[in-house]
């Protein structure tokens, strides 16, 4: 663990370089997500699924299966914010 220093001064030189560094880096992919990032994930086929007949229900025991713990509620509120999302996007 790194410490800090108290009144620490910086060189401007070791500053730019570590501009540097940091700009050249790339992005990090994500290990994990939110439950929320991961119902944005799998919207598409939630939403297919909802327009084959399935309830949200159906889908939040299906989620449950695969260790994604979400109620049936809480999903078609994930899904309703999504959709607002892009329809807000859309028109701007």
């Amino acid at each position: 663990m790194v410490k800090t220093k108290p009144n620490q001064k910086i060189h401007v030189d070791k500053l730019k370089t570590t501009l540097d560094k940091l700009g050249q880096l790339k992005e990090k992919p994500k290990s994990e997500l939110t439950l929320r990032e991961s119902i944005y994930f799998l919207r598409d086929k939630l939403k297919s699924a909802l327009k084959k007949g399935y309830s949200y229900q159906d889908l939040s025991s299906i989620l449950e299966e695969q260790e994604i713990l979400i109620s049936a509620s809480t999903l078609k509120q994930y899904l309703m914010d999504i959709n607002k999302e892009s329809e807000s996007r859309r028109k701007k």
